[in-house]
């Protein structure tokens, strides 16, 4: 199986099981994890026994693990948000959202929001691959 097939492999789990691995602890996640790439060939490192990460990852939530994360922004990390890509391209961009998506079909680019404008930016950011996962749609039908 090919990089990009892997990826796209974990991405695909990823979305599909989003709301069930926000309440896993870490350590279940991990094991869960570990099983998927199993069924792929792959495995992952295993946790030791003992000590300060062990006794974290059986107690934190994923959920408190991705609310708490602060990602250090930088012109060398590949991770930034929307504000801090000017001037940069990559291969594959991932754009999560909680509920946005009229402003995706629908941009105002000229409007005084300024979400039109930066979801803009991050569709001319992806050189090949463009991933955009939406949390919360409710489809509205006119």
């Amino acid at each position: 199986m090919l990089k990009r097939s892997y990826a796209v492999s974990l991405l695909e789990y990823m979305v599909n099981n989003n709301l069930t691995n926000m309440g896993k602890t870490i350590i279940e996640f991990y094991y869960d994890l570990n099983n998927f790439f199993a069924n792929i060939g792959l495995s992952l490192k295993k946790i030791g026994g003992r000590g300060a990460f062990r006794n974290l990852a059986e107690e934190l939530l994923i959920k408190d693990l991705v609310n708490g994360l602060n990602v250090k922004e930088e012109k060398k990390n590949n991770i930034r948000t929307i504000h801090k890509s000017k001037g940069t391209e990559f291969e594959s961009v991932l754009v999560y959202l909680d509920n946005d998506l009229e402003n995706i079909i629908y941009p105002q680019i000229d409007g005084e929001d300024d979400d039109g404008r930066l979801y803009y930016v991050t569709l001319s950011k992806a050189q090949e691959f463009y991933v955009l996962q939406i949390i919360n749609y409710q489809m509205k039908i006119n």
